[in-house]
């Protein structure tokens, strides 16, 4: 009985010398360094790896109060038990901005343009390129442009996009427009009448896009020309009058001459619920300038070869996107051999989708979802179709 309690007493000596011998449990982190996080959805807290630091019966608990959408000081708390021993490493984590806002925009950096015809305040005003600005964190950033383009005046002029966010991010895209003499400004206009080639042109109270619709013109109209105008890219327009109603008309969709109208007028009398070779007519609009535009359902995913940006967003598709026998028909067998590979696009989200667009150009193939698509009935070519793009993804191997 005395040796049994001679060894327990022995074991608790040596259980408490071996507990006062045990040294505290211990990380190898440097707390002496900040962690800096970026702020935004990206953003990630990398925790430090704690496994090959520690041994049998050691835990470790990490308390932490990071909050990566919100710019602030915050502290990542390690705890560190071993037996009953307890050691604490508390790092403090800054998140920050420190990233620009990116800004996006539908034109080339090289930008060149004709002076206007008939210089006025509405052509001598240079409309500038669209935009869009994105950020990381913020989601108001201040814009603004430096510089200015007299489209009246030759020569070469420099402006600049600037976009900064509230942390003093900034970030800057440099565009050059070089304005040339319009040659046709000293050519005789040598026709007093035209005729009307599209279904229904708008008149416009401005030879531009942007003029107030005041009425409307149709096809097969003869029109006297009153004067003949270019806008600030050096497309043409006609000044006539229907009636009371004096405006513009845009010239490309007229022809001087009453037996080349045909070749123009390609679509046939379409209405909602007509079947085109198997595709149902689901729509049928009427484009900014008034021509007609026939919508089909498509639902089909697509391969996407190629993204061109030069004049505005376009795709070239790895096949047609719709059979030939459809494109005869619709155009009453004008087609001539168009194929439809290359084609604009729309989105409810455009704007994420151009960004898609430009992030992934290089990543080509793509894979695109198309619900719809419209063809154009005041001439055909192969930006003559244009369709909605419901997502966009980059193919997998």
């Amino acid at each position: 009985m005395k040796k049994s309690v001679k060894y327990a007493t022995i074991i608790v000596v040596v259980l408490i010398v071996s507990y006062f011998l045990v040294p505290a449990p211990s990380l190898k982190i440097d707390i002496s360094e900040v962690l800096e996080l970026n702020a935004g959805s990206s953003c990630k807290v990398n925790y430090y790896d704690y496994q090959s630091d520690i041994g049998s019966l050691t835990s470790v608990e990490v308390i932490s109060d990071v909050d990566c959408m919100s710019i602030g000081s915050y502290s990542i708390t390690y705890v560190v038990t071993r037996l009953s021993k307890k050691s604490t490493y508390t790092q403090r984590v800054e998140v920050v901005d420190k990233e620009a806002p990116r800004i996006y925009h539908s034109s080339s950096e090289v930008i060149e343009i004709q002076t206007p015809n008939n210089p006025d305040e509405i052509t001598c005003s240079y409309k500038y390129p669209s935009y869009s600005v994105v950020d990381n964190y913020d989601e108001e950033v201040k814009f603004y442009r430096v510089g200015e383009v007299d489209p009246c005046n030759e020569g070469e002029y420099d402006f600049k996009y600037i976009a900064t966010d509230e942390s003093e991010n900034s970030s800057e895209v440099s565009f050059k427009v070089i304005v040339t003499k319009n040659e046709k400004s000293e050519k005789r206009f040598n026709y007093e009448e035209i005729v009307v080639t599209a279904d229904v042109l708008n008149i416009r109270s401005d030879h531009n896009i942007d003029g107030e619709v005041i009425g409307n013109v149709k096809f097969g109209e003869i029109y006297e020309v009153l004067s003949l105008n270019y806008d600030n890219k050096g497309r043409e327009w006609f000044k006539i009058k229907k009636g009371e109603v004096e405006g513009y008309i845009a010239a490309w969709y007229t022809s001087n001459s009453i037996v080349d109208i045909n070749k123009y007028h390609f679509f046939g009398s379409f209405s909602v619920g007509d079947k085109i070779e198997g595709y149902e007519v689901s729509n049928v609009e009427y484009d900014p300038y008034g021509a007609t535009v026939i919508i089909f359902e498509v639902n089909k995913e697509l391969i996407v070869e190629k993204v061109d940006f030069k004049a505005w967003p376009t795709i070239k598709l790895s096949e047609n996107l719709l059979e030939k026998s459809l494109v005869e028909s619709l155009y009453s067998n004008n087609a001539n051999g168009v194929i439809f590979d290359w084609i604009t696009f729309t989105s409810d989200d455009y704007d994420s989708l151009y960004k898609f667009f430009v992030d992934n150009t290089d990543e080509v193939p793509l894979v695109i979802n198309v619900k719809s698509c419209g063809f154009v009935g005041y001439y055909l070519s192969e930006y003559s179709v244009f369709c909605t793009i419901t997502s966009a993804k980059v193919k997998e191997d």
